[in-house]
């Protein structure tokens, strides 16, 4: 095996070539060969630098076409794993690839794996409605928006986290009490709420013990909803809710609709496609812009605050 010139061997090559030595007499001083003398001299010229020459280094088990190859079967099927794509890609190639070179791929194609995102299914109807709905309303002005009383119902684990958590930790502390997540049989209960917000304040969230109907969801309505938006915004507010059949029925929509005609509500009082992800971007550009209110702030993160600190707590009963 043909050793390495070392770079003080180099050095002295250059050194003693600029002195005038033959290429015989530097071989003779370093100990290494007159080929290695020549070389390493006409590098020196060439690049100016006593270190080797970048390399092309080993071949690449794939092409810019296999690259391709791989994104497109990648986009084919979102949800297929690395190993399924690399035995695809095997099936029809002599040299095989391992999956680590298939997930390098990937990852130079930009594509990078992560936790799938859940959404309510949407049917055509819902779609075209949602399209309308955003068509209605794209011009709408801030003074508007701020007339919108934002009302919802939200459920909260009194002990533990569905969601999948990530923690880091050290070797073998896989088990120690700080990096699990504890759990209980049959779940650790949970307390579902109504509450509402919009640009003036917030209204007191009401606990909703036991399954809510149409007649439930009527009571809420009456004591909470529309007198706690005519305090906030005064007479002639919108009023928003979701398209959940209790909110929709016949009880409740008459009724919502004889406070329409006396003048209580606004007459677009069915915003029932608004979302939360448009609630926080409301939120958020009133506080920075306009009224810097900071419990109107605070309500715009209410919901993840919520979860958090009930995440973190010890198990405790539904009264607590």
């Amino acid at each position: 095996m043909v050793r390495a010139v070392l770079l003080e061997d180099r050095g002295k090559i250059i050194a003693y070539r600029s002195k005038g030595s033959s290429i015989r007499q530097i071989a003779s001083l370093v100990g290494c060969s007159p080929s290695t003398v020549q070389r390493t001299i006409e590098r020196f010229n060439v690049t100016g630098n006593l270190r080797d020459r970048p390399r092309s280094g080993r071949k690449a088990n794939l092409t810019a076409s296999d690259d391709r190859y791989i994104l497109i079967c990648s986009k084919r099927d979102r949800m297929k794993s690395v190993p399924i794509l690399t035995n695809e890609f095997n099936s029809s190639r002599d040299r095989r690839v391992s999956s680590s070179t298939v997930r390098r791929s990937l990852l130079k194609s930009k594509m990078f794996g992560r936790v799938a995102a859940k959404k309510p299914l949407l049917r055509r109807q819902n779609v075209k409605k949602r399209l309308e709905f955003a068509r209605n309303h794209v011009n709408w002005t801030l003074e508007q928006w701020s007339r919108v009383l934002f009302t919802d119902e939200s459920k909260f684990e009194l002990f533990g986290c569905k969601r999948r958590l990530f923690v880091r930790r050290m070797m073998n502390e896989r088990f120690q009490k700080n990096c699990i997540v504890p759990t209980v049989k049959h779940g650790g209960g949970s307390v579902m709420v109504w509450g509402g917000v919009c640009a003036a304040g917030v209204i007191p969230l009401v606990r909703i013990k036991g399954i809510m109907d149409a007649k439930y969801y009527h009571s809420i309505l009456c004591r909470k909803a529309l007198p706690g938006g005519i305090k906030l915004l005064g007479r002639g507010f919108t009023f928003q809710q979701d398209n959940d059949p209790k909110h929709t029925a016949k009880l409740n929509a008459k009724y919502l609709e004889s406070k329409v005609k006396s003048g209580k509500l606004n007459a677009s009082f069915l915003l029932v496609l608004i979302t939360w992800a448009l609630v926080r971007y409301f939120v958020i550009t009133v506080f920075f812009n306009h009224h810097c209110n900071v419990g109107f702030f605070y309500v715009c993160h209410f919901r993840c605050d919520l979860r958090h600190a009930m995440a973190s707590s010890e198990p405790g009963s539904q009264s607590d």
